[in-house]
């Protein structure tokens, strides 16, 4: 396991209501602009731990998909959930040699502190399945560029997540 970010930020909304939204792909995922133009696929089934969906892009432009797994949900206070990439034919997970990312699997891990009419969101980052020098020089290149990108990242967050919940 090698960590990759480890941020926070402060969204002025209570704690429940945060972890609702975040913890609910479908409510906030295509809003970030990283995502504008995925579509969210989401199996049938109860929400919560072991739920499935999955992000593709539409079109023959990017082979890939990305499949992604609650791992766990303890409301209001914590949710994680895993993602690793596949073909668009093989929903099998691709080792980091094969997918668009140099490691097999990257898990979010996002901590609810409540502040009152305010919530501090802990999202931390970590990948697996590191390979071999040339991929380990990949995720440190990448973590670089989060890092620079990563006030931007967490002020779409904070945005988003007051845009769609109510200021009660």
């Amino acid at each position: 396991m090698i960590p990759f970010f480890d941020t926070s930020y402060t969204v002025r909304r209570p704690q429940r209501a945060v972890f609702e939204l975040f913890s609910d792909f479908s409510r906030y995922l295509t809003e970030l602009p990283e995502f504008h133009g995925t579509r969210l696929l989401i199996e049938p089934g109860p929400r919560g731990e072991g739920r499935v969906c999955w992000l593709e892009v539409p079109g023959d432009e990017y082979q890939y998909r990305t499949r992604v797994e609650v791992i766990e949900q303890q409301a209001p206070d914590r949710f994680v959930y895993d993602y690793q990439y596949t073909t668009r034919d093989h929903p099998e997970p691709l080792p980091s040699a094969e997918g668009p990312m140099p490691w097999d699997r990257a898990r979010m891990i996002l901590t609810f502190e409540d502040l009152g009419q305010s919530t501090r969101v802990r999202a931390r980052m970590q990948v697996f399945g590191v390979t071999g020098f040339f991929q380990r020089w990949k995720v440190s290149t990448l973590k670089t560029a989060c890092a620079r990108s990563q006030r931007n990242a967490n002020a779409n967050m904070v945005r988003i997540a007051e845009n769609l919940i109510p200021n009660s």
